[in-house]
């Protein structure tokens, strides 16, 4: 994630932190409360880190690989202001980010830029199949069950409870996240398949099936190699004029000092592919 990217980068070269410039077309991390908006901002403060918001870059055809093959050039932004780069570097995150020096109101001299794309769902297997059942936005439609859900009536009688989707795929409502998938997902969707699978008396309706309520957004969010923050959205009830939530109560925030880099990320890869991992050298890029 593009945030987590600028926090270690001004970590890792504190003498390079005011060239750091995220560039961003709305608010920070803008699925959840505004309030974790304001504590990202706070901890780019802390660490020198800049914000542009409410703009986006424009990408050149081909991507920037021009520009680096030349040391550098310009990136430049809809309203017709522009970064001085002198390498881009392009990750598949969320939102456009950068990093740069001071930002000035035409030109500005550029350490370096990170181009961060949207991610696509991986619905291909659905789409030529099951075509009416993929949003045009590439996620796959689901009911409350996590049944797979074409509108086309012929599709839909392939499915007969019969193919789920779950995870980040599913527009099933739930933040794009590891967790809910795992710990209320697939527990959920084991059991619906368990339930279709069990013998039925001839001509039954349809079984009835376990439906998923997603729950709020909550994210892990490192803000330095050892400094991180726990963030869960409260709930909320429908939305305003702006199409923004409507929240009820605040969120639950925890702050952690992990006391190791990255979230002790190697005890993860040691519990998953023990021996693999021997240090930061066997995954750090």
């Amino acid at each position: 994630m593009w945030a987590e990217m600028a926090c270690d980068l001004a970590v890792l070269y504190p003498s390079k932190r005011n060239h750091i410039t995220l560039v961003q077309s709305r608010r920070l991390m803008p699925r959840f409360h505004p309030a974790l908006h304001d504590l990202v901002l706070k901890r780019f403060d802390e660490l020198g880190v800049k914000t542009v918001l409410g703009v986006r870059a424009e990408v050149p055809e081909g991507g920037y690989e021009a520009v680096n093959e030349r040391g550098g050039g310009e990136v430049k932004l809809v309203d017709g202001r522009a970064l001085k780069a002198d390498y881009v570097v392009r990750r598949s995150l969320l939102s456009p980010c950068a990093t740069s020096s001071s930002f000035a109101d035409s030109s500005t001299p550029t350490r370096a830029q990170i181009h961060a794309l949207g991610q696509s769902p991986n619905s291909q297997l659905l789409s030529s199949s099951l075509p009416s059942a993929v949003l045009p936005s590439r996620y796959v439609r689901v009911s409350p069950s996590l049944l797979v859900a074409p509108t086309a009536p012929t599709e839909a009688s392939t499915v007969n409870q019969r193919i789920f989707a779950l995870g980040d795929v599913a527009d099933s409502g739930a933040p794009k996240a590891a967790r809910p998938a795992i710990m209320g997902q697939a527990p959920l969707v084991a059991r619906n398949i368990a339930r279709v699978l069990a013998p039925h008396p001839e001509h039954t309706p349809a079984v009835e099936l376990e439906t998923h309520t997603p729950g709020p957004a909550a994210i892990h969010l490192t803000l330095g190699h050892v400094d991180s923050v726990v963030f869960r959205n409260p709930r909320a009830s429908g939305t305003d004029e702006r199409g923004e939530p409507r929240w009820e109560g605040e969120p639950e925030v925890r702050w952690r000092d992990d006391g190791v880099e990255d979230m002790g990320i190697e005890s993860v890869w040691e519990r998953r592919i023990p021996g693999f991992v021997t240090g930061p050298q066997s995954y750090h890029l």
